[in-house]
Formats: structure tokens, sequence, C-alpha cells
């Protein structure tokens, strides 16, 4: 099964990260990165998507080293 993720950048530096937990209860599931969108270390403005793979109960978006600007979406599609 394919996903896409897509998510729109105002100004933003950090990194993003996406994850998924093949658990029903995701409170107390594990989760293990399925995707990195990328260190982002220059300020960046626009929507980009990535494809992946995979049968998932939860996808979740992680946000790592946030320094400038906005995520104004991240969605999931299936």
């Amino acid at each position: 099964s394919i996903q896409t993720i897509t998510y729109q950048l105002n100004n933003f530096v950090g990194l993003i990260k996406i994850e998924a937990t093949l658990n029903d209860a995701q409170e107390s599931a594990p989760w293990f990165e399925i995707a990195n969108i990328g260190n982002i270390s220059d300020s960046t403005t626009g929507t980009s998507s990535t494809s992946i793979v995979g049968n998932f109960s939860w996808i979740r978006a992680e946000i790592i080293d946030f320094t400038a600007g906005n995520i104004n979406l991240v969605t999931a599609a299936y």
C-alpha cells in the first residue's frame, strides 16, 4: 500500500521525521521511522510530498531541531 505524505512549510528550519506503528493502541505503541524528510538547514518555503510503501495502523510526524518558521500542513493520503 502506498501512502503520500504532503507537507507545506513557511521559512521552516529543522528536521521532519515520519514515524509509524503497527499497533492498534497508539498511546503504548512502539514507533519506528519510515521516512526522513531531511534536515532542512536553509529557510524553506513551499509544498512538497514523499511516498511511503507499507501498511501501518498509525502514522505521525515528529519535528526535531526546529529553529525557525512554520509548518502549515502535514497530511497523509492512503
